[in-house]
């Protein structure tokens, strides 16, 4: 099975980030039912995970998409731009503020989107943030 195949994706923004995560599951033993995959084809990066968010939300086997980005300075821009995408591909039940625990959507037949804007859903910041 084709990592973009599978039923169960985490999008996170570049290498280090996918590093990050991979280190975290690996100490908390978490439990690989899931691929983690750099947004886009190029370096990656917030532009590219936002773009391909509908792409993924397509692929016919996806149950759940997970989505980890940076907030950087504006974690209420990066939120609606999040936001956005999903209630274009039709999500009705997408709030207008992050939950500070995480953010899980399910609406229906689609696939249950998990968002965690880093470093805690609140705050600017970044991957890097939380780490520290």
């Amino acid at each position: 099975m084709s990592p973009l195949s599978h039923p169960a994706q985490l999008l996170v923004e570049g290498k280090n980030d996918l590093h990050v995560i991979l280190a975290l599951c690996q100490k908390f033993n978490v439990v690989e039912n899931f691929t983690i995959e750099i947004a886009g084809v190029d370096s990656g990066g917030v532009d590219e995970l936002l773009l391909s968010i509908p792409i993924r939300l397509k692929i016919a086997r996806l149950r759940a998409l997970g989505i980890v980005i940076d907030a950087d300075q504006n974690s209420q821009g990066r939120w609606n731009a999040v936001r956005q995408r999903l209630i274009d591909f039709d999500y009705q039940h997408v709030p207008e503020r992050p939950n500070p625990e995480g953010t899980i959507i399910q609406d229906d037949s689609k696939p249950r989107v998990g968002v965690w804007l880093m470093p805690n859903n609140e705050l600017p910041g970044m991957l890097e943030d939380f780490v520290s």
